[in-house]
């Protein structure tokens, strides 16, 4: 049985595979070349922990100058258009994989698969 999500929400998008979501990642992370290397760093470490479904959310923004702000939404809104929400750890043939949401959705290979508590502090966000 094979089925296609086609809207969840206000997103319309059929299954990504993942060329697709490292492309967006790309795409992610040009909306934030003009910012200073520290302030780079700070906005995908914070970009990072909101999409891993696998570690405690971090909602406080106040250490956040505005442009940093401005450059976290926008990083989000490009992967949201392009169906990336998040993902997870899981373990397949005795390997640890990470997929992103909206690969895992429908994914044969995830059936009865477990899921992987991430192990590392920085989780490898661009890997």
């Amino acid at each position: 049985m094979t089925s296609t999500v086609s809207n969840i929400g206000s997103f319309n998008f059929n299954p990504k595979s993942e060329a697709t979501a490292s492309e967006a990642l790309s795409l992610a992370k040009d909306d934030l070349k003009d910012l200073s290397k520290s302030s780079f760093s700070k906005v995908f470490n914070r970009v990072d922990n909101f999409l891993d479904f696998g570690t405690t959310k971090n909602f406080d923004f106040s250490n956040f100058d505005k442009e940093e702000m401005k450059s976290f939404l926008k990083v989000m809104s490009t992967l949201m258009k392009k169906g990336i929400v998040g993902y997870e750890y899981y373990e397949v043939n005795g390997k640890t994989e990470k997929h992103f949401m909206t690969t895992s959705l429908g994914n044969r290979r995830l059936y009865n698969a477990e899921w992987k508590k991430r192990e590392d502090s920085r989780g490898g966000w661009l890997v």
